[in-house]
């Protein structure tokens, strides 16, 4: 798949990082906060877009330096999707500071033009990426009406109103029941969420993403993390609602 590379800001800068600098001096901690190791080879919808008359771009993960060591801004999924498929991984590093560009020369990376082509492994587009297990909640033996009714109920009471199955629609209901810790958020992002009484996955979702940005000490690495982790649970923030991304290959 060839396409151009995007970043979110201006001084967020490309490069080429080889596999074995990311193992080595890439924080490993930072990277497995989430569980980002075991993935599907599949992008997500929302890490690419195609401006009108112009080719496809995909949007590069980022990492900034934080005392030394790096953090994920954003990326750390579509990173494991790399991993096991390019010697060199394309990721933007946020040299606000002196101090990043300065730890980019001592590794010696290449950057490169948001101009150039960059070939990615050919991989299925999903408008979602999840996989949480469908764990049976009702018996088998239902009718054919009480599997509709509990479908309209569902998407009537939880707002799914893209959902196409049963198991589907249970499944999301169920995450949105369990703490904000299922999601597996960064520590500093579950600090900032609890301190702010937001306990609960639907808590989360049901925000506005203005009520999420106005939340105090939300900043733009916690906000792009709880965007990132919600789309790759199907779900995102809209007009206060949270809705469902069904799945599927786009």
């Amino acid at each position: 798949m060839r396409c151009r590379p995007e970043v979110n800001l201006d001084t967020d800068i490309p490069y080429w990082v080889p596999r074995n600098i990311f193992y080595t001096h890439f924080d490993q901690d930072d990277f497995r906060c989430r569980e980002s190791i075991a993935v599907r080879p599949a992008y997500l919808a929302d890490w690419f877009y195609t401006p009108e008359g112009g080719p496809t771009r995909f949007f590069l993960p980022t990492v900034q330096l934080i005392s030394g060591k790096t953090q994920f801004i954003n990326g750390r999924h579509r990173t494991a999707v790399l991993l096991p498929f390019l010697e060199k991984l394309p990721i933007a590093v946020a040299c606000e500071s002196g101090k990043a560009a300065a730890w980019v020369d001592k590794l010696g990376l290449d950057s490169f033009s948001l101009d150039c082509w960059i070939d990615l492994p050919d991989l299925p587009i999903l408008s979602t990426l999840f996989t949480r297990p469908l764990e049976p909640t009702v018996s088998d033996d239902r009718t054919d009406r009480e599997i509709l009714e509990n479908i309209d109920r569902l998407v009537r009471d939880i707002a799914l109103k893209g959902a196409k199955t049963i198991e589907e629609v249970e499944a999301i209901s169920r995450l949105m029941t369990e703490p904000i810790e299922a999601l597996h958020l960064s520590q500093r992002t579950m600090d900032v969420l609890t301190g702010a009484g937001i306990k609960t996955v639907k808590a989360l979702a049901s925000l506005r993403a203005s009520e999420l940005l106005a939340i105090e000490s939300m900043g733009r690495l916690s906000r792009n993390e709880i965007i990132e982790v919600l789309a790759e649970n199907g779900l995102r923030l809209r007009h206060g609602e949270y809705f469902h991304v069904p799945r599927g290959v786009s």
